[in-house]
């Protein structure tokens, strides 16, 4: 899917952006839903991120960051 081009200089209200950020923890259908959810919510686009787990998630939480790691959807900068 190619993103829709908006000329924000040309909007006659605000553009609401909602953040999911990697609240999803790597679950494809949970980030689905979010998506729907902010949509049905009003939001014009969502925001993801991308990073590097073991920068964010303690050792001692090996099962969240195993979790985090499967998810595929992260990015060494």
């Amino acid at each position: 899917m190619k993103p829709e081009r908006i000329r924000f200089d040309a909007l006659q209200s605000t553009f609401v952006v909602a953040e999911i950020g990697v609240n999803h923890e790597g679950d494809v259908r949970l980030a689905e839903k979010m998506i729907r959810q902010a949509a049905a919510a009003g939001a014009d686009a969502v925001k993801f991120q991308t990073y590097t787990a073991e920068h964010y998630i303690s050792i001692v939480q090996p099962e969240r960051l195993a979790r985090v790691r499967r998810s595929g959807w992260t990015m060494e900068i």
